[in-house]
């Protein structure tokens, strides 16, 4: 899974850090999207993914189990498709999938992670985050709506169990921006920073 301990990189920033390089001029499916949210404005210090990942792809697509809000411009609503990211079919395949802090809320991870596989090309990447299970926050308040938490042993795991070939593994700070002084402590805390992020591909070796 892991060549080392040590294999990892830290972010401050996940959008910029990671998920835009990978997905710029890119058809992009988003499991779990936020993108029904669009018309609101996002909390202080907070970036709204959904809109950030969407000035850059070619095409995008969000799925989440919210209906899309009724009073969204049509152009917006026909990215947005109620449904469940564990069983829907879109029958189609994106170059890339964007899967960001959902698995912790699903009830089947190993199903979710086969239907990524079935709507990702086989030249895609599987982008997916999720709280770390090691960050200094779990020690003092979990969320009671998370069915399941990760590290990355556990997670590398999972991936590797349902057809995924880790490229790169990131810890970053966490959804939004902070002060300098709390950034310079998140880097010291290197692989104990709240977010994970791991890059995947399909594996194509047959085990």
């Amino acid at each position: 899974m892991f060549n080392k301990s040590e294999d990892y990189k830290v972010v401050k920033d996940k959008f910029h850090g990671i998920i835009k390089p990978l997905i710029k001029n890119k058809n992009i499916l988003d499991f779990g999207s936020s993108g029904q949210y669009l018309d609101k404005t996002p909390p202080k210090n907070k970036k709204h993914l959904y809109s950030e990942m969407r000035k850059v792809t070619k095409s995008i697509i969000g799925v989440d189990l919210r209906k899309p809000n009724p009073h969204l411009k049509w152009e917006l609503k026909k990215e947005l498709v109620y449904g469940n990211a564990e069983t829907i079919n879109l029958k189609k395949q994106f170059d890339a999938i964007t899967c960001c802090d959902l698995i912790e809320h699903v009830m089947n991870q190993g199903l979710l992670l086969q239907n990524c596989k079935r709507h990702l090309k086989d030249s895609g990447l599987l982008i997916l985050s999720t709280p770390n299970a090691k960050s200094y926050r779990i020690l003092f308040k979990t969320y009671k709506a998370h069915t399941l938490w990760h590290d990355k042993d556990t997670l590398g795991y999972l991936l590797k169990k349902n057809g995924f070939k880790i490229n790169k593994l990131y810890y970053y700070y966490g959804n939004k921006d902070y002060p300098w002084y709390l950034n310079l402590i998140f880097k010291i805390l290197g692989r104990f920073n709240q977010g994970m992020c791991i890059v995947c591909e399909k594996d194509k070796v047959k085990r």
